[in-house]
Parts: C-alpha cells; structure tokens; sequence
C-alpha cells in the first residue's frame, strides 16, 4: 500500500512477497514489514527517556559546558524581559492556549506530526494527573511542555513553542531543566520524553532528535521492526537518524554529508554510544531499491 505524507511517497508491504511494483514506481520510499536483505532494519518508532535518579543537579542533564552556559544566558533573558517558568496543574483553560499555540507552531512546521490533542483534554477532566512546564508572560501560555504522572513517572505527551531567534534552541533548553527539577522534587527519576516516527529526518527534521539529545534523552527501539529502502534519498529533510542495531547492539546509523566525527558527536546520547555515520552517496547505493528483491523467496 502506498500512503503519502505532505510531499513524501511512501509503499508498505507485509513482505517482499506482497510488493506491487506499480506502486513502488510512484515511491521514495519502500518499506518492507519484517527483516529482509539489502535494506536498513529498524523499528518503525523509537521512544525517548531518561533515568536521573543519579543527577543532582539539572544541569548535569545537560551534555556540554558550552550548552549549560548558554542555558544561563538564554533563562536570565527570559526573566529579565519579564515571562516567568514554571510548572503547574492543566485546566480546560490552560488547555485551550496549549491547543492555539499548538496549531500557531508545531502544525505549520514543514511534515508536521498530527496529534489527537483529545488525550490531553481527556486526561485533564479524568483526572488532575496532567500537567504542563510552561513559559508565562502575563499569565499567557507562550510556551509549553504537557506532561503526566503516572506510576511513578513522567511522560511528556507534547510540546510546543515559537520560535526565538535569539537563542540556539530557543526557549525549548529552559523548559527541560525546568521538567527535570520538577520531578527531582516529586522524587520521580524516570523521564519518558515521548516518541518518535524513526528514522528522524523523513517524517520530521533531525533537529528534534539532537534537542532531546542534547539535554540528556536517549532514543530506544519502539514497535515493529521493519526494513527500509531508498528510491528518492533528495526528498529527506535533513540528515537520516535511525534507531537500529550497530555492531550488534542497539545504536544509531546516521545518514549525513558533514563531518563524520561531529554528526556522530552531535547525535551521540547519554545511554547510547553506538554510531556509524555514512554519506548520502553510500546510502543511495547501498540502500536502494531494486525491482529484484520483490522475487526473492
């Protein structure tokens, strides 16, 4: 079957077996339900979490010193100009900002991910588990992380927020360590970030993966596992994040045309250290589709 998702064509078959090669024509993509040869396998998503139950302090959350300075920098701008963050209970009211600000910023990005937002008010009028780590000015939600409890832990459901150029990743750094203290003071030690459609880059820009990255998350395997092939590599969005398998243990293969040990650095997580980066020119090759693989028993 082939679905499309904005300007990306993408075929899915239970096997090689069940492949229409008139529909993969029409493809940038192939995509193949459990393990064959000559493609990428991975899980079709991967979800993000952390444990920090050994860290102390916030900021250890976060990978560099370079990042942990900014962070001060980008925080005493934010209070100096008068927004104020902080982490408090969801009401119907909050709600409604959050799905404004919602639809203003994440649904305008380009491939954006469509969320049933319905969850979140659900979850608000069942219980008074939800919550959201927000950036307020004048009692205006500007920017939001909606999170609940449960068992223990945290799961971050959503995120959204405008952009400030101003700062390398915006206001989004300050409302991480903001979430991370909250659940130091409930004495939580388990983060569950969300998750992702995998690889990044497709679907949704490979930034996203380097945020989370950045602050402390790492990204494991989630869901059917599954192989890849390319037929348009030049409609990806920016460098290939795929949550795999590396030298035989969970890790990331990174598709990039930049400097081999800095992709592998910038993507490189707290829990995950398995990398192999290649090129788009070596993806092409070694990752295309080819008509013959539909008649391999």
């Amino acid at each position: 079957m082939i679905k499309t998702h904005t300007d990306l064509a993408i075929a899915e078959f239970l096997s090689l077996q069940k492949v229409d090669l008139s529909e993969v024509a029409h493809a940038d993509i192939v995509i193949i339900k459990n393990q064959n040869p000559g493609g990428i396998y991975h899980p079709e998503g991967c979800r993000w979490w952390s444990d920090i139950s050994d860290i102390k302090n916030p900021l250890e959350m976060i990978r560099s010193a370079r990042e942990r300075k900014s962070y001060s920098k980008t925080k005493k701008w934010f209070e100096d100009e008068g927004y104020e963050i902080k982490t408090i209970e969801m009401n119907m009211h909050l709600f409604e900002q959050f799905t404004e600000l919602y639809e203003n910023t994440t649904l305008n990005t380009q491939r954006p991910l469509y969320i049933d937002l319905t969850l979140i008010s659900g979850r608000i009028k069942s219980d008074n588990s939800t919550f959201v780590t927000g950036l307020f000015k004048n009692d205006r939600l500007i920017a939001g992380l909606v999170f609940y409890i449960k068992l223990d832990q945290i799961s971050v459901h959503l995120g959204a927020k405008p952009k400030f150029p101003e700062f390398r990743g915006g206001v989004g750094g300050v409302l991480e360590v903001e979430l991370i203290s909250f659940a130091q003071k409930l004495g939580i030690s388990i983060i569950i970030h969300g998750r992702s459609v995998n690889p990044a880059g497709l679907v949704g820009k490979s930034g996203i993966f380097e945020f989370k990255a950045r602050y402390g998350f790492s990204a494991f395997p989630e869901g059917i596992w599954q192989t890849l092939y390319f037929r348009n590599i030049e409609k990806s969005l920016s460098d290939l994040v795929f949550v795999s398998v590396v030298d035989n243990t969970i890790g990331y293969l990174i598709i990039s045309d930049g400097v081999k040990e800095e992709v592998a650095k910038k993507y490189t997580t707290l829990a995950i250290e398995h990398i192999t980066v290649i090129s788009f020119a070596e993806a092409k090759e070694k990752y295309a589709w080819h008509d013959s693989y539909a008649h391999t028993i």
